[in-house]
């Protein structure tokens, strides 16, 4: 079975009879991953396209147009994985897939986040543009969980925990130091 992303999806694929020689793969604008019988997420929103792993195991491969480029990575369980047609490595680190897959289960985990990412995460949630004033910011890394994806919730306990103030006018969202 093949599939075509542009965008955001969780996989959760049923492993397969040692007889069954079909295939999973995901195609992204960047490369393509095959699956071996696993849960894992893709996403294709950066510029670039990226795989999280939970559990089993996924195999990722970026080829470029000439076919100069045959990169190749077999992913394990707890791994993030960038890939671009830019570049010339598949990048490859430790996270916890929680971070990036809890949003199919009506949450949102944290785990040492960047709040420049959360904002990423928001903006692609919400359709909303955020503003910092203090880009020092961005750097702040979050841990928690949220139940509830409400944006005001969410706004909410972004503002208590870094002490800002945080306001929302239309699609913009605008977090500023206090004075």
């Amino acid at each position: 079975m093949r599939v075509w992303l542009e965008g955001e999806a969780l996989f959760s694929i049923t492993r397969k009879p040692k007889y069954d020689s079909r295939t999973f793969i995901v195609h992204t604008p960047d490369g393509n991953v095959s699956v071996l019988g696993t849960e894992f997420s893709v996403n294709t929103t950066d510029g670039r396209s990226r795989v999280v792993l939970k559990e089993g195991s996924v195999r990722v491969n970026v080829q470029d147009s000439l076919g100069k480029k045959d990169l190749e990575y077999v992913m394990e369980p707890n791994q993030m994985a960038l890939f671009s047609q830019n570049l010339d490595k598949i990048e490859v680190e430790q996270v916890n897939p929680e971070v990036y897959t809890s949003w199919a289960s009506d949450s949102l985990v944290l785990d040492n986040t960047p709040l420049s990412d959360l904002i990423k995460r928001i903006e692609f949630t919400y359709g909303v543009e955020v503003k910092v004033n203090n880009k020092a910011l961005l750097d702040k890394k979050l841990t928690g969980r949220f139940k509830n994806l409400n944006l005001s919730f969410i706004l909410e306990g972004i503002a208590k925990t870094l002490n800002v103030d945080i306001e929302k006018r239309e699609q913009k969202v605008y977090i500023n130091t206090k004075n």
